[in-house]
């Protein structure tokens, strides 16, 4: 038996979840009128902490392709939300045995998947080295929902989406307001549609939403509360800097990963401070923001600069620089020499010692900022 839509088996994956979840559901309702879904449509969740779980979870779904359904001429099963099919973000490692079992439902699909049912598969992320990515594309049809991996692409992205979607509510960003949605948003569809449509709402009759709106009501990305977390440590926010980190901690994220990003800020801090202290660049305000303007390169300046051309202040996003040029004239090269070491410290206790993970991170933001308390002040650009 053919399906309504000629395939027995759909797999839709990528990043970027709410275009994966529609079109899911779009190729549901395609094979299933709306009177047969009760019946004709069973659903696997493939969200799953463990490899047991995952092993049950294929279990299911071959169960579920066995059995006949019930008044309906169609039986479709929906693994949803596999996060097994693949090692990003997995909270567990998928052991050999899983491996097997996953290669083994693959070959059994391969075999041959009865008349009547069809294999909706949902994930966000796929390896596409495994068989089951393979046998998918031999008898069935992929969509890859992928989001873009350069900084300067995700943030193109933001912009069109963004601008797009407030153009169909005969609405608009100034300049300002742009630059602070892009810094608080990651470039998920869901998330964008989610804060546009609060942004709408809470400007009601105004045709302009300017940054203050954006600060109100967009609710801060995990980049946003670690860009926030050195920004309170810059400022010795003490408070708030223990705040961000519990919030970022109780939202599981990784404490090794938090210190990596930390790293990389005052790695970041560090190159600015050097180009202003150099008078390679001076850092002028312009209203509530600061922007950075560079001189004529000499050829030492282009030498030095050319060493690192994915951390080439000049490449950077002018907002960003001027954020991280206002964030490093609050430390001088010494200061932030220090609190580099303090961070690699840290790194080192969370991979070598047994101490809490949150203790390591909360002593840490207090040498950090004790260490910003005595040995910096205010630098003029």
């Amino acid at each position: 038996m053919v399906t309504r839509m000629g395939h027995r088996v759909h797999l839709f994956f990528g990043e970027d979840e709410l275009p994966a979840q529609e079109a899911s559901m779009a190729a549901i309702e395609g094979l299933l009128p709306e009177q047969e879904r009760i019946f004709g449509l069973e659903t696997v969740e493939g969200r799953v902490d463990d490899s047991d779980a995952a092993s049950r979870a294929l279990t299911s779904c071959r169960q579920a392709l066995l059995t006949v359904g019930f008044l309906s001429r169609m039986k479709v099963v929906w693994l949803k939300n596999a996060n097994f099919l693949s090692d990003a973000g997995l909270p567990f490692k998928r052991g050999e045995h899983l491996l097997d079992e996953i290669q083994s439902f693959a070959r059994w699909m391969e075999k041959g998947i009865p008349d009547g049912c069809v294999l909706v598969i949902t994930a966000a992320s796929m390896d596409k080295r495994q068989v089951l990515y393979r046998v998918c594309e031999k008898i069935g049809v992929i969509r890859e929902f992928s989001l873009p991996d350069k900084p300067n692409q995700v943030e193109a992205d933001v912009r069109g989406r963004t601008a797009a979607m407030l153009e169909q509510a005969g609405m608009r960003m100034d300049s300002e307001a742009m630059e602070v949605f892009v810094s608080h948003v990651s470039s998920g569809t869901r998330q964008i549609s989610s804060e546009v449509e609060k942004l709408i709402l809470y400007a009601g009759d105004k045709k302009v939403i300017v940054a203050d709106d954006v600060k109100q009501i967009v609710s801060p990305s995990r980049e946003t509360l670690v860009w926030d977390l050195t920004d309170a440590v810059a400022k010795k926010r003490l408070g708030q800097a223990l705040a961000i980190v519990r919030q970022l901690l109780s939202q599981k994220e990784s404490a090794i990963g938090l210190v990596v990003v930390l790293a990389n800020r005052f790695r970041d801090l560090t190159i600015v401070r050097e180009a202003l202290d150099k008078g390679w660049a001076t850092c002028q305000s312009r209203g509530r923001f600061s922007s950075v303007v560079w001189k004529e390169p000499t050829a030492g300046t282009e030498k030095v600069l050319a060493e690192l051309p994915s951390l080439d202040p000049r490449k950077m996003n002018p907002w960003r620089v001027g954020f991280l040029a206002e964030q490093a004239n609050l430390f001088t090269a010494g200061a932030l020499a220090r609190c580099r070491t303090i961070v690699a410290d840290m790194h080192a206790k969370l991979v070598s010692s047994r101490m809490a993970e949150d203790v390591v991170l909360e002593v840490g933001i207090l040498r950090l900022i004790g260490s910003r308390k005595r040995h910096s002040q205010p630098v003029a650009a």
